[in-house]
């Protein structure tokens, strides 16, 4: 009798069907790493996107940026305002640092959204001069105080931070992406080195020679580095400046001008400026008129009369300071072309150099004869000149960027 022989696996071939089956599983396996990572970068770059939108509608309802939030209850941090005794000088408040974390409850945003795909928040830095509206004045970090005037928010003043980023091998030298950006984003990536996490707590930091370092908030100071670095992603350690992960986001003048000019939220600095000069013009023909020698206000009355009671910046909108000199003394009826004083090197005191600016250099050309003053500023563009009506008198000339002349007459 022939027993009946029972087939089976051997222990080969066992051995080859757990390998397979391993061997499919890792490959399973890396590919939905590969796909969960993809998931968390994609939606990392829009959330960037949402807050680059909530932030162009904040500047465009309140003319300037919020501060960084420096925890995760995700409100800018200001420091108080003050006034100064005895002259009850109002200081506004200022960003307590520049260099922090999104303020996604200022800025009407869930906290999910201030959380990249790695569940860490996004680090936020902003220009200072572009989270302050016009005001009086403004403390420094010395204490001393100085004319917020040129500190201020304004439609062609450009951003303050350096972005760079690293040429490749040998060099690795920096290359510069920016020079001028105005709001800084960054995800600090899947290795979250010096995030801050959900539950307010400090990831560890990069090494501080690495270029990931400088794209990490200072938690002491808040205060933003020299210049903070995009590049290329890498996980090679070995690199000479790290590894680098993070996903950055920078943002320049235009990125936030252009939409709120196209929404009508804003207007261009041009057109700002048009604007301004006709106030000036208008605020000087007043004085003018109320003034029965019909004289142009000195360049003290300029300031403290025209400028101030008129509420007239004393900056354009390119954030050039307003400089005046009197070119003549009065405006009579009758007379055509004013006679000028021979020298006004008394009257007219450039503010950014005190330097003295004299009679000759604004007044001689055959043109200026009938300009009763001009308003110049600092600005180191070629201005362009649109030449007033002479059948009236020119009351004021107005430099800047651009260049504007008013008429009016004197009874």
């Amino acid at each position: 009798m022939h027993t009946k022989q029972q087939s089976g696996f051997t222990l080969v071939e066992l051995a080859v069907v757990v390998f397979l089956v391993g061997l499919l599983a890792s490959l399973g396996l890396s590919a939905l790493n590969a796909q969960l990572a993809s998931s968390r970068i994609s939606d990392t770059k829009k959330k960037q996107e949402i807050i680059k939108d909530a932030l162009i509608s904040y500047l465009g309802r309140n003319k300037r940026l919020p501060c960084p939030a420096i925890d995760n209850m995700g409100a800018e941090n200001r420091i108080a305002a003050t006034v100064l005794p005895p002259s009850h000088t109002y200081f506004p408040m200022v960003c307590k640092g520049n260099f922090g974390i999104i303020p996604y409850a200022t800025l009407g945003l869930a906290k999910s959204v201030a959380l990249d795909g790695w569940e860490n928040f996004f680090s936020y830095a902003v220009s200072s001069q572009w989270t302050l509206t016009y005001s009086a004045t403004i403390p420094t970090l010395s204490n001393e105080f100085v004319s917020a005037a040129t500190m201020a928010f304004n439609v062609g003043i450009p951003g303050t931070f350096t972005v760079n980023d690293r040429l490749p091998a040998p060099s690795y030298a920096t290359s510069p992406l920016s020079g001028n950006a105005a709001v800084f984003i960054v995800s600090h990536g899947k290795n979250g080195f010096g995030a801050l996490t959900s539950k307010n707590t400090p990831n560890v930091p990069p090494g501080n020679t690495t270029d990931e370092f400088a794209n990490v908030p200072n938690q002491t100071t808040w205060a933003a580095p020299s210049a903070f670095f995009q590049r290329a992603y890498t996980d090679n350690d070995t690199h000479p400046n790290g590894a680098f992960d993070d996903i950055v986001l920078f943002l320049n003048l235009n990125d936030f001008i252009n939409p709120l000019m196209k929404d009508g939220a804003l207007k261009s600095a041009e057109s700002q400026w048009a604007e301004q000069t006709v106030n000036i013009g208008n605020a000087v023909t007043n004085y003018m008129l109320m003034d029965i020698s019909c004289a142009p206000p000195t360049l003290s009355q300029f300031n403290n009369t025209i400028l101030a009671n008129n509420s007239i910046p004393s900056i354009d909108p390119w954030g050039h300071t307003l400089d005046y000199v009197k070119c003549i003394d009065q405006l009579n009826s009758g007379v055509p072309t004013p006679t000028l004083p021979s020298s006004l090197s008394a009257q007219f005191i450039n503010k950014s150099t005190n330097a003295t600016i004299t009679y000759n250099t604004l007044c001689t050309t055959p043109a200026q004869l009938a300009f009763a003053i001009t308003v110049v500023t600092d600005s180191t563009t070629t201005p362009v000149t649109r030449l007033p009506v002479l059948t009236n008198f020119t009351v004021a000339k107005i430099y800047g960027a651009n260049a504007s002349y008013l008429n009016t007459k004197c009874p």
